[in-house]
């Protein structure tokens, strides 16, 4: 037991770290989406993915708003969205 709980530390600090996010955000099924699709999308294929999953443009609306307000969410130059301090995406 002593060797597990020496270890521990270590392997704690080796883990990526991961950011703490909001509980029961309006934004949560947008950031799951983009979680899953390496933190960044385009518009039109996050949309895409959130209708796929049964949401609408008004969800999409609000959710990206509430996002964006929070500063979880910014725009590149390119038009695509990057998800930031959720889980781990940076």
């Amino acid at each position: 037991m002593r060797l597990a709980s020496a270890a521990l530390p270590v392997l704690l600090a080796a883990a990526p770290p991961v950011s703490a996010q909001p509980a029961n955000h309006i934004g949560e099924p947008m950031a799951d989406i983009l979680l899953a699709n390496g933190c960044a999308m385009s518009e039109t294929d996050l949309a895409a993915a959130m209708d796929a999953d049964g949401w609408h443009i008004s969800d999409f609306q609000a959710q990206v708003r509430a996002l964006f307000n929070g500063g979880y969410v910014v725009k590149a130059a390119d038009g695509r969205l990057t998800l930031t301090g959720w889980g781990n995406c940076k």
